[in-house]
Order: C-alpha cells, then sequence, then structure tokens
C-alpha cells in the first residue's frame, strides 16, 4: 500500500509514509483512516521521501482538504518531509489549500529534516523527536537539535 500510518509515544506521534504512485484513491484511504488513540491529540510526519509519480488533480487535493477540514481528530501540527521537486511542489499546494480553507491544525512542508523536529515537537518532550528519528532512520536521518 502507497500510504502506511502508524501510531506512537501512545498515540501523540503519526508517522505517514508515502511510497511509490500516491493516487486519488490513496487519499480516500487516508482520510478514512482510524485517528490517533490519544486523547490529547497528536502531532504527524507525513514522508514522502519514497513518492514516485503523483497522478491526483488539483482538484482532487481540493476535495480532500474540504472533507478533512471539519474533522477535529487531525493532528495539531503536520510535518510533510518531501525532497523531491514534484512531492514538495503538491505538498506545497496542499499547504495553501489548507490554509485557505482553514484548517483546524497546522501544516509546513520541509524539503529536508533540517529543523522539522524542532518545529514538529516544539516543547515536547525528547521521547518523540527520539521514536522520529528512530522511524526515518535507514533514509536521509532526520536532524534533531
Amino acid at each position: 500500500m502507497p500510504i502506511e500510518k502508524v501510531f506512537h509515544c501512545d498515540g501523540r506521534l503519526a508517522i505517514t509514509r508515502c511510497s511509490g504512485a500516491v493516487t486519488t484513491d490513496d487519499l480516500v484511504v487516508l482520510r478514512d483512516h482510524p485517528r490517533a488513540p490519544s486523547p490529547d491529540g497528536y502531532v504527524e510526519l507525513v514522508d514522502c521521501r519514497a513518492v514516485v509519480t503523483i497522478p491526483v488533480s488539483p482538484e482532487a487535493i481540493r476535495r480532500f482538504v474540504h472533507q478533512m477540514r471539519g474533522r477535529r481528530d487531525l493532528a495539531a501540527r503536520a510535518a510533510i518531509l518531501a525532497p523531491s521537486a514534484l512531492g514538495f511542489g503538491m505538498a506545497r499546494m496542499f499547504d495553501s489549500l489548507a490554509s485557505l480553507a482553514q484548517w483546524p491544525g497546522e501544516v509546513r512542508v520541509f524539503r529536508s529534516g533540517e529543523g522539522l523536529a524542532e518545529w514538529l515537537f516544539g516543547d515536547e518532550d525528547c521521547r518523540m523527536a527520539g521514536e522520529l528519528a528512530t522511524a526515518v532512520a535507514g533514509e536521509a536521518p532526520v536532524t534533531l537539535r
């Protein structure tokens, strides 16, 4: 499956890995995915380093944002790691549309891991940053403090 979401740190950290061709159908699966088990909310890393192509129209992204914006079970902060030009451009389009639609959480797009953990976790405990570093190890590691 091109999109896989796993929760860590008692449901306070979600890591969503995207790979291969991410399609409109994959966005529907992501939309319908069970939410965090943590009642205190969560932060999310969307790792798009292994994405090869995104045959999704801007209109499909607009619909996805519209369908998701009223939900109260979304990440408080979502960092999208997308180093390729295609992934970065599509992620920025999503970020812009989410901002215009008054998305309930914060979204930020990163080309590399530099500054990602600091933005995503803010003053949270180091355990979540460690979980993130472990989860993305094996590819270009995310730079932590």
